[in-house]
C-alpha cells in the first residue's frame, strides 16, 4: 500500500489523476454593514481589502507570466528533441537491438512528458475555468443617489464576496504550473540520459570488421584494362598493381 501511494503521488504531481480541492466558504460579506457614518473607517476598510486584491493580482501576473515563458521554452527544446532524435537513431543503427530499444524509450518517455507539461501549463488558459470577482461598475449606477458611506459600504462587500474564489483560482493556476515544472524537469532528466547514453556508446563502440569468406579460387581477368583505368585516374603512388598475364587464378583458402 505504501509503494502504491508513492506510485499515486508521483503521477499526481505530473497532473496526471489530480483532484483540485474546492473553494472554501465565502466570507460573509453580507454581515458587513455600517455601524455609523464614520466614512474614514469605511475608506481604511476598503483600502485594506483593495491593497490585498492588489497583491493577488500582482500574484496572477506573475503567474502568466512565467506560464507563457515557460510554454515558449518548452516548445523550443521539444522542437529540438525532435529534430536530433532521428540523427541520434540513425547513428546507433549499427548498435544492438537492445540499446537501441532503450534509447527509443527514453525518447519516447521524454516527449511525452514534454507534451504533458506544455498540456499542464495550457490549462491556466481556460478562460471559462476561472472566474473572478471584482467589484461591479454598475455600482456608480445603483449608488449614484446614495450618500459615500453607503456607497463604499457596497464597495467593502464585494471586494469581501470575491476575495476567497480569487485566491482559490490563484492556487488552481499555480498548481497546474507546478505540475508543468515537475513534468518538465523529469523529461530534461531523461533527455539527459538519452544524450550521455549515446555520447557513452560512440566512445566505446568499435565497429565490427567486415569479412568476405570466398570458397575457392578467385579468378580475375582483364588485368591490362584495370591497369589502363588505373592510369587513367591518375593512380596513386601508394597502389600496387599485379602486371602479369592476361588472366590470373588466385586459390583463396579462409
Amino acid at each position: 500500500m505504501f509503494k502504491m501511494a508513492k506510485i499515486i503521488e508521483f503521477f499526481q504531481s505530473l497532473g496526471l489523476g489530480y483532484v483540485h480541492p474546492l473553494a472554501g466558504p465565502d466570507l460573509a460579506a453580507q454581515s458587513y454593514q455600517k455601524k455609523n457614518d464614520n466614512i474614514e473607517k469605511l475608506k481604511e476598510h476598503r483600502d485594506f481589502l483593495n491593497r490585498l486584491e492588489e497583491e493577488e493580482q500582482k500574484r496572477l501576473e506573475s503567474i502568466d507570466t512565467k506560464g507563457s515563458q515557460f510554454i515558449a521554452q518548452v516548445g523550443v527544446i521539444f522542437a529540438l528533441l525532435t529534430l536530433f532524435i532521428p540523427i541520434i537513431m540513425d547513428k546507433v543503427s549499427g548498435f544492438h537491438i537492445s540499446f537501441k530499444i532503450i534509447l527509443i524509450v527514453f525518447s519516447v518517455l521524454a516527449s511525452l512528458l514534454y507534451v504533458l507539461s506544455i498540456h499542464n501549463a495550457l490549462k491556466n488558459y481556460r478562460i471559462s475555468d476561472f472566474e473572478y470577482v471584482r467589484p461591479s461598475a454598475s455600482n456608480v449606477l445603483d449608488f449614484k443617489d446614495a450618500d459615500v458611506e453607503t456607497f463604499v459600504d457596497e464597495e467593502i462587500r464585494d471586494l469581501l464576496t470575491g476575495r476567497v474564489r480569487n485566491i482559490h483560482n490563484n492556487n488552481i493556476k499555480a498548481t497546474n504550473l507546478l505540475h508543468a515544472y515537475v513534468s518538465f524537469k523529469y523529461a530534461n532528466i531523461l533527455t539527459g540520459s538519452l544524450i550521455a547514453l549515446f555520447s557513452i556508446a560512440l566512445v566505446l563502440y568499435k565497429p565490427e570488421n567486415n569479412v568476405v569468406s570466398i570458397q575457392g579460387p578467385v579468378i580475375i581477368k582483364h588485368l591490362d584494362e584495370v591497369q589502363k583505368t588505373l592510369e587513367k585516374r591518375n593512380q596513386r603512388k601508394d597502389t600496387t598493381v599485379i602486371n602479369i598475364k592476361n588472366e590470373i587464378k588466385i586459390p583463396v583458402k579462409l
